[in-house]
């Protein structure tokens, strides 16, 4: 049976977390708060039972057209309303109270995503393989040209989505669930993490590449590097940095 009666598409409100009272874990991740008409509406469209999984909205700001992914945390929501994380906010350029339109989206399997870290710092943490693993279990998705927060004991980190594959949908943006997409297994199928850092007195973006293996659901392939060679480099190996 398709799809019946029932809308997908929604216009709102938007508003920090901290508006219901929330902090702490709920910043982290892409996970927002909706009304439970939201969840009405769509059990409306697709029957109890066939809801797609997971749920993928693609959410837009109305008055300038900037566009990301979302998953959702609950239908607890007030009316009316779509509570974000801040970083969700500052990328969407949104301040509370601002209009979004929001719309149940399909989106392809990750299969390679380029992180940017936006500070130098990312890549001297003792495990940023384990630290990036983890964040990761709480995104649905992930939109090419935001800015991400990972959390790592009590400081932030924001990591720019500098590229995702397959890019098929505008703008590009992939689905991270049931993905398997864990960091840096030394195997002969996953070549070893490289890394170049830069003199420190010149600090350099550092990119982080994630490639997943369509087939296995593993990554193939991961590197960590500095791209601007102009800087005096020298190369870590295995032996002499923890990753």
């Amino acid at each position: 049976m398709g799809p019946r009666g029932g809308a997908t598409n929604f216009k709102m409100q938007a508003y920090g977390v901290v508006f219901l009272g929330k902090t702490g874990s709920v910043e982290e991740g892409d996970k927002i708060f909706l009304h439970q008409s939201v969840l009405d509406s769509l059990m409306m469209r697709f029957g109890e039972g066939m809801l797609p999984h997971p749920l993928i909205f693609e959410i837009r700001n109305v008055k300038f057209g900037r566009v990301s992914h979302c998953g959702v945390l609950e239908f607890s929501a007030p009316k009316h309303g779509a509570f974000l994380p801040k970083w969700m906010m500052d990328n969407l350029l949104l301040e509370d109270g601002s209009e979004v339109e929001i719309r149940l989206k399909d989106l392809p399997k990750a299969s390679k995503i380029l992180f940017q870290p936006m500070k130098y710092e990312f890549g001297k943490l003792p495990t940023p393989r384990q630290t990036l693993e983890h964040a990761l279990t709480k995104f649905t998705a992930l939109t090419q040209g935001d800015t991400i927060l990972i959390r790592h004991g009590t400081k932030d980190y924001h990591l720019l989505v500098k590229e995702v594959t397959p890019s098929v949908v505008r703008p590009p943006a992939v689905c991270v669930v049931d993905t398997s997409v864990s960091v840096g297994n030394r195997t002969a199928h996953m070549p070893t993490i490289h890394i170049l850092h830069a003199s420190d007195l010149l600090i350099p973006f550092v990119w982080l590449f994630l490639v997943v293996d369509p087939a296995s659901h593993c990554p193939s392939h991961c590197r960590m590097e500095a791209p601007l060679l102009l800087f005096l480099c020298c190369s870590v190996g295995p032996g002499a940095a923890a990753m």
